[in-house]
């Protein structure tokens, strides 16, 4: 296996490294050994002071373990346990690394400085394979990776905090409207160069899969927030906060990234990773009825016909605030086995939403929910008004807290949240829409920490026209596309919605990135995207003298 190998077969099974963890930049192979240079990249090193040997660097020394299978087809191998571990100096931050083979699953490590004087040594190192998961390139989460704080320095900042309010949908309305003005008058006024507007949350999001959610009224506003920093890079910084953390703000704001998370004295800073998934699928009761909501012609026809042709699924309603006409229904009933229901409904109605839950016969009783509903109203941050963030949020926030709060108790399988990647990514004239969509994300994280079921799904761009998309021309697509999104036809689709059920994460992000244009200007690519981007290794100035004729990489 060659070094250019090595980390896209990591990916593929199961193991996704970004730039600060892809430090292996040449190894060869002689008289049974693998040598190997590794290097911290340079955003890393000011970290370097406080470790014996910083993290990123032990971690690519280890990765020469990968290369002791060169040809092995079984998937990647990883550190399993440790014997004999000594620490005999500091190295920098560069190492030089021996790996030799003890056994089938075993091997000894010895790193040295770049000078030859030792530095780490473990005499015993067995291997694990990874199995049973998988990756796909259109399936992603975000993941929050530590980062160390910098020295604080004073920057001529203006802060607002966000204050937790109560998990209602009003709650939810008024902090995104609240925090559109306040983004407004900023705007609108003079400020000093290298000013920003810092908005800080506390609890508005999930830095991991097990975290909770605590302030959902705040959740919108990270997506209000990310919107508005694509339009005006530079501008505003996010950060999300826990109790104990809050006197590291400086520090964090010190640093050059526009969204953060402290939590328990630590700053972590959010990248988009590809997701792992179980080979099987999980299925849905048939048994059960399940409610899909939105417009028949849209994505939501398309789960339908999905679930009663791949899924068995025999009775489902589908809901949407017109409901289906009876054509409708009847087109979409034509080849399926299954009983299909359409229902008038506005899902952000509690009381309509009740009447709609108690029709389900006891028979059939609700196992699942699919909730896909949307409506776009866009306009630039500096246009947008207060009535198009109600727009945009009330079938998104006020119907999903109805879902929510009136199936809690329902013992439901699948609770399954249609999201946007602009609530994760931004969107330029879509703050509201995205708004809407990263609390979706941010209930699905909830329910989550409640032992309920969840799952929230990001989507990308499709290319089945609907009431969202049929109003994009080409000039609309080629700019999202420059954002880093390309639309995926309905076919991946609904693949991907499947392998998403195989993974236990409650928010996904599904989509198609655009790794050519990403990987054409790295510097220029969405902040979260930055681990997913390839960038060239950085190499060694020094070559070691002798590589041998069964070389690696030059």
């Amino acid at each position: 296996m060659h070094i250019d190998d090595l980390y896209g077969t990591f990916a593929e099974g199961g193991i996704e490294y970004g730039p600060a963890f892809q430090g292996l930049t040449a190894a060869w192979r002689l008289d049974g050994r693998i040598y190997a240079e590794v290097a911290l990249p340079e955003q890393q090193r000011p970290g370097l002071r406080g470790f014996g040997v910083h993290p990123a660097l032990l971690d690519a020394a280890l990765q020469t373990v990968g290369l002791t299978r060169d040809g092995d087809e079984g998937g990647p191998v990883l550190p399993f346990s440790f014997g004999g571990v000594a620490l005999h100096g500091e190295p920098g931050g560069d190492l030089r690394v021996e790996t030799t083979v003890r056994g089938e699953n075993e091997v000894s490590v010895r790193a040295s400085d770049r000078d030859g004087r030792p530095v780490l040594t473990v005499d015993s190192l067995t291997l694990r394979r990874l199995t049973g998961l998988a990756r796909h390139d259109s399936l992603y989460h975000v993941a929050w990776a530590p980062r160390p704080l910098p020295q604080a320095v004073e920057r001529p900042d203006t802060v607002i905090r966000v204050e937790p309010g109560a998990p209602t949908a009003e709650a939810a309305h008024e902090a995104t409207r609240r925090v559109l003005t306040r983004l407004q008058e900023w705007l609108a006024a003079d400020h000093p160069d290298g000013a920003r507007l810092v908005v800080v949350t506390r609890g508005a999001i999930a830095t991991g899969d097990d975290e909770d959610v605590t302030d959902l009224a705040g959740s919108p506003v990270w997506g209000l927030l990310r919107s508005a920093q694509s339009e005006n890079p530079g501008a505003f910084v996010l950060v999300d906060t826990d109790e104990e953390s809050e006197h590291l703000l400086d520090a964090a704001l010190s640093c050059d990234e526009p969204q953060m998370a402290l939590r328990g004295g630590e700053l972590r800073v959010p990248r988009l990773h590809r997701s792992a998934h179980e080979s099987t699928e999980r299925e849905f009761d048939r048994d059960g009825t399940v409610l899909v909501t939105g417009s028949a012609d849209g994505l939501a026809g398309l789960v339908v016909r999905h679930l009663a042709t791949e899924h068995g699924a025999r009775r489902i309603v589908l809901a949407s605030r017109r409901g289906p006409g009876a054509e409708e229904i009847q087109r979409l009933g034509a080849d399926l086995e299954a009983e299909i229901v359409g229902a008038a409904c506005d899902m952000a109605d509690r009381d309509a939403v009740a009447e709609l839950l108690a029709s389900v016969p006891q028979q059939a009783p609700l196992t699942a929910v699919v909730h896909t509903a949307a409506v776009l109203s866009d306009g630039v941050l500096t246009s947008l008004s207060p009535e198009q963030v109600d727009t945009a949020l009330r079938p998104k926030v006020d119907a999903a807290l109805n879902l929510h709060e009136l199936t809690r108790d329902l013992g439901l399988r699948e609770f399954v949240l249609f999201s946007s990647v602009a609530g994760v990514l931004g969107a330029p004239g879509q703050g509201n829409y995205a708004a809407a969509n990263a609390f979706l994300d941010a209930l699905a994280h909830h329910r989550r920490a409640q032992g309920l079921p969840a799952r929230s799904l990001a989507w990308g761009l499709w290319e089945h026209s609907s009431g969202l998309t049929q109003n994009l021309d080409e000039t609309d697509v080629a700019r999202i596309s420059r954002g880093g999104v390309v639309p995926f036809d309905t076919g991946q689709g609904l693949a991907i919605m499947d392998l998403a059920r195989g993974t236990d994460a409650p928010a996904l992000v599904p989509a198609t990135l655009a790794a050519a244009a990403l990987e054409a200007a790295p510097e220029d690519a969405p902040v979260l995207l930055r681990d997913l981007v390839r960038v060239p290794a950085r190499r060694s100035a020094a070559a070691p003298e002798r590589r041998g004729a069964d070389e690696l990489r030059s």
